[in-house]
């Protein structure tokens, strides 16, 4: 049984195409359903249902994705462990992350990445969705928020603080609010879900609901709104970091904090070795993060 087919199978299983998965591999469609029918050969059994417009595991082939992942697992510690090139990253890296952080950080550490080791490959998955990282073959995400599953391996990156912010032409329209209950006489950007706002400094820590005419569930709309004078808008300081510093958007009651257990991680699913690949892509993001000022 050949390990580059288990691998194959894999990532069929996980991206639920025998294309898209002998494409993560680098190989053509007819490529991968022949190497397919080869390892079904060597084991013996069916692991896929295939149609013309369907696919799905066979029993056979739930069973033996699971020990699939476990071969390939020890097959990755095995060949970053030993050898005199152990730590120099080769091959494929899977790698997710949410959009709007993706375009901000990670072109700078692709170009890094990619010039600097020639031998890798990089398989980028910009999604705001949580993903399945272990059934996708992910092997390092970016995730910001709390970490609830405390199977997953972490590491964290930077903590992703929140600001109150308004445009310079929003502020000579409708005034500067003093205190966090003025916000009731303003026009808010609401992101969904997050319509109360909580604040804090020295002396209070207060909630605030806010309104406004926009409502939107997407992170660069909401920026873009502000820097059109639409409103106050809480946002990531890494989102807005340049619009502050070049004066397009203004923090709004700077005295006020906004508590937050939001935290930037690099996530590794469990059970999967962390190889020398991911370290050192994770470390570049780290740096363009301090680059440019998280």
């Amino acid at each position: 049984m050949n390990i580059d087919d288990v691998i194959l199978f894999e990532r069929i299983a996980a991206l639920n195409s025998v294309s898209a998965g002998g494409s993560a591999c680098g190989l053509s469609a007819t490529v991968s359903s022949d190497r397919l029918k080869r390892l079904e050969i060597d084991l013996g059994c069916t692991l896929l249902n295939r149609t013309t417009r369907s696919m799905s595991l066979t029993d056979e082939g739930t069973r033996f994705l699971e020990y699939a992942r476990v071969l390939i697992t020890q097959y990755e510690t095995t060949r970053h462990c030993v050898g005199k090139r152990s730590d120099v990253p080769t091959g494929l890296l899977r790698v997710a992350a949410p959009v709007l952080f993706g375009k901000k950080f990670l072109p700078k550490a692709i170009n890094e990445y990619l010039t600097g080791y020639p031998e890798m490959r990089l398989d980028l998955n910009l999604s705001d969705e949580v993903l399945n990282y272990a059934a996708q073959g992910i092997d390092v995400a970016i995730r910001i928020g709390s970490l609830k599953d405390s199977t997953f391996v972490a590491r964290k990156l930077g903590d992703s603080h929140r600001v109150l912010c308004a445009s310079p032409s929003y502020i000579r329209r409708y005034g500067t609010p003093s205190r966090p209950s003025d916000l009731d006489q303003h026009t808010c950007i609401v992101f969904v879900g997050q319509d109360v706002w909580r604040l804090r400094n020295s002396r209070e820590d207060v909630q605030v609901k806010v309104f406004g005419r926009l409502l939107t569930n997407n992170a660069e709309m909401a920026t873009q709104a502000a820097l059109d004078g639409l409103g106050i808008a809480l946002r990531s300081r890494w989102d807005i970091a340049d619009d502050l510093k070049t004066g397009r958007l203004t923090q709004i009651l700077p005295d006020y904090e906004t508590p937050t257990d939001m935290s930037i991680y690099a996530v590794y699913p469990p059970g999967r070795f962390i190889s020398p690949a991911a370290k050192k892509f994770v470390e570049l993001v780290t740096r363009s993060m301090k680059s440019l000022e998280i």
